[in-house]
């Protein structure tokens, strides 16, 4: 926590989505996607992984493109399903933390549904070294004023 976070390496690709990503995203089996994998950094170290999928490449980008940017893609999409887990992490996700053989990681899924259609846009999954990071969860609707209640 305090630390500058930056983007190490970003692969950007299209594949087949994952069963359990299309099926999220309401899309059929064997549907192509665009797939977004980022290492994050802090001082050097290793601190985080993403994967972004879409279900369509962000608006300023086509197939071809070097490096799209995702998080375009999200400006028109709301976070509409979220969870929160703490286990230990796939292994090769344990690998790229370096983290040691079932130690735990924190793992925060997002899903985006477009604004105007509400049909899922995407899907964001981040998994963090939990002694880096503190997950916080704000929503519109605690976002208003509190009332104390007796």
């Amino acid at each position: 926590m305090g630390n500058a976070i930056e983007c190490r390496a970003r692969d950007v690709s299209w594949a087949e989505a994952p069963a359990d990503v299309a099926a999220m995203l309401g899309l059929p089996a064997g549907a192509s996607i665009q797939i977004v994998h980022c290492a994050w950094t802090a001082a050097g170290n290793p601190v985080a992984v993403s994967t972004a999928y879409l279900r369509e490449p962000a608006a300023d980008d086509d197939r071809d493109a070097a490096t799209p940017h995702a998080d375009s893609a999200a400006n028109a999409a709301a976070a509409t399903a979220v969870s929160v887990e703490m286990s230990p992490p796939e292994p090769d996700v344990a690998r790229a933390l370096r983290l040691g053989p079932g130690e735990p990681a924190s793992t925060v899924t997002v899903r985006f549904d477009n604004s105007a259609t509400h049909v899922p846009a995407g899907l964001t999954v981040v998994t963090l070294r939990p002694e880096l990071f503190r997950v916080a969860i704000d929503t519109a609707e605690a976002a208003g004023p509190r009332t104390a209640r007796r």
